[in-house]
């Protein structure tokens, strides 16, 4: 006759079987790829933390920088100039200069115009460039 090995527990509807001796070590082997695979989780979901606190880092690194070389260039005096300066996080500079490759005089001359960042903390660079009208040098 067939039977199933281990002994009974318990009487009535209650009754389960004890696991034979045999099998105990399965148990362990699952509870070990259990622990594993959630310190994986773990280890992983840390790992991705990081990643995301160092762009929104990057990120509100850039938003300052372009803040402050729009208000370079906003404050900046209207003919040409050269200043540099350093703030908490950015060593900046402006530059004003003429173009060189406008032609015969002509009755408008353009000025490049470039604020430049570094940060500080990492050495990053940012740099914003336009062209503007600027006075004509020696008129009169």
């Amino acid at each position: 006759m067939g039977g199933v090995s281990g002994s009974w527990i318990g009487v009535g509807r209650k009754a389960r079987q004890r696991p034979r001796q045999d099998d105990w070590g399965f148990a362990a082997v699952d509870a070990l790829v259990a622990l594993t695979l959630l310190s994986m989780t773990i280890g992983l979901s840390l790992v991705g933390a990081q990643t995301a606190q160092r762009a929104a880092a990057t990120a509100q690194e850039a938003r300052r920088a372009a803040s402050l070389l729009r208000a370079l260039m906003d404050d900046a005096p209207a003919g040409l100039a050269e200043r540099q300066g350093s703030d908490a996080a950015f060593a900046w500079r402006y530059a004003a200069t003429p173009l060189t490759d406008q032609g015969a005089a002509p009755p408008l001359r353009l000025c490049r115009r470039i604020a430049e960042a570094a940060s500080l903390k990492d050495g990053r660079r940012y740099r914003l460039e336009t062209l503007a009208p600027c006075p004509v040098q020696g008129a009169g």
